[in-house]
């Protein structure tokens, strides 16, 4: 069976990028498909993330990140002459790729790869909740836009074969969708023990942005320090708030407490020295680094953001649950996990044990049962 998915890019290293080169290599090298990556942004940047050999990359060089900075007239008009750029590419490559399934990422293609008739069957694969573009921080004229996009989404969304969500919490508002099935992302991460949970280490891992909250989480690390001073943050990303997120670091008195690591791909090794991970975001699609974190036996606490921490954390059984936005309950939570490590082994061993639900092998069993329906 031949696989095409569409995404912007591989060189990032978010969960999506992630996700991507683990449902890849289990395609190419446990089920022998023949797997297709194409981008439309990678302008010859390295992959973050390990992909087969067996896997061919194709990139359309539309060069969407070009925009960036540009005046909003001139912005407006280039965008439209590449995302015309981007259709006639991605046909001409599709026509004489002969795919027989073609997955949007949710991209920039998601809006036009339905009207390319190249014989494939189309899948729409959303990594994010459906209304998370009214979440993003934004003016009051690009929210008004972000609405009108979202209401696009409904339009082209039921054209696909398939559209598959990431949690059950999202489903429910694509409820009246005959296409929609729910499959989560897998995680590859089982150690043969769980983590010790004896570091006195919280983790963070994710990109430095609004989305994620950061700012949040050092304004609770220090209503934490003041109690538990001997405890560290150790937070793994890179992404445009890192300077804004020094800073307050900084003003916090917090130097000594919180430390900025650039991104790794050994992350295994991170959670297997850590005791807790925080997770502050906003908003999400289906956090990874839960399933990832649990999958080493490291409990978690979280605020309960639409979508994903709601569907993978049992409060007070694998983990907690915080109500959104509230600084001074998820410090609470954070300081009982650092001052009862019974619980926090109690809570590591049902998180592994919760964890297994997101087994590769269960997930991508999932994935050819799609595929084989449409074919």
């Amino acid at each position: 069976m031949k696989i095409a998915y569409c995404i912007e890019s591989a060189y990032n290293s978010g969960g999506m990028e992630h996700v991507l080169s683990l449902k890849a290599n289990y395609l190419c090298e446990k089920l022998a498909y023949d797997v297709y990556v194409i981008t439309t942004d990678q302008a010859g940047h390295s992959n973050f993330f390990e992909f087969s050999d067996r896997i061919t990359f194709i990139d359309l060089d539309v060069g969407y990140k070009e925009l960036a900075g540009k005046p909003f007239v001139r912005k407006a008009y280039l965008y439209w002459k590449k995302r015309r750029m981007h259709y006639a590419r991605l046909k001409n490559v599709l026509d004489c790729l002969n795919a027989d399934i073609v997955i949007s990422m949710f991209g920039k293609e998601a809006s036009m790869l339905w009207r390319i008739k190249d014989g494939s069957r189309k899948i729409l694969e959303f990594h994010f909740s459906k209304y998370m573009r009214l979440m993003v921080q934004q003016s009051a004229a690009m929210k008004a836009i972000n609405l009108f996009r979202t209401l696009m989404d409904d339009i082209f969304a039921r054209h696909y074969d398939r559209l598959i969500v990431l949690t059950q919490e999202d489903g429910k508002s694509w409820k009246r969708f005959r296409n929609l099935m729910v499959i989560p992302n897998p995680t590859f991460m089982h150690p043969d023990r769980p983590a010790a949970l004896d570091n006195k280490r919280v983790i963070v891992v994710g990109r430095l942005c609004h989305q994620k909250g950061l700012d949040m989480l050092v304004s609770a690390w220090a209503l934490v320090h003041q109690s538990e001073p001997d405890w560290h943050l150790d937070i793994y990303g890179s992404g445009e708030w890192k300077e804004s997120l020094e800073r307050q670091i900084t003003e916090c008195g917090l130097d000594t407490s919180i430390r900025i690591h650039q991104p790794v791909t050994d992350i295994q090794s991170i959670y297997m020295e850590s005791s807790i991970l925080a997770l502050t975001s906003r908003y999400e699609g289906f956090p990874l680094v839960l399933t990832e974190s649990m999958g080493c036996g490291v409990p978690v606490v979280s605020f309960a953001c639409k979508c994903g921490p709601r569907d993978i954390i049992k409060d007070g059984y694998n983990g907690f649950l915080v109500r959104e936005n509230d600084v001074k309950g998820f410090a609470e939570k954070l300081l009982h996990l650092m001052r009862r490590r019974d619980i926090r082994k109690e809570m590591g061993k049902n998180a592994m044990s919760s964890a297994q639900e997101y087994d590769m092998e269960i997930i991508m069993k999932k994935w050819d049962g799609v595929f084989k329906s449409l074919l």
